[in-house]
């Protein structure tokens, strides 16, 4: 939601109700550009690689994602 509303450049967005864009906006605020989508692209790799037959367990690999932050 919040490289959503970054990538929107402050157009308003018909599909997400007003608060919910105004709070992801202001928490996207504390990330640096580019830091939204290699967040992003790390979650997308860790859903696929855990979906395969013998890829780690997502719990594990988002607690590890959330500690590199």
């Amino acid at each position: 939601m919040m490289l959503l509303v970054a990538k929107s450049a402050g157009r308003p967005l018909k599909t997400v109700k007003p608060f919910t864009a105004n709070k992801a906006a202001r928490f996207a605020k504390n990330f640096r550009p580019g830091e939204l989508e290699k967040l992003s692209g790390d979650l997308v790799a860790l859903w696929h690689e855990t979906k395969r037959e013998a890829g780690p367990d997502f719990a594990v690999g988002l607690e590890r994602l959330v500690l590199s932050l």
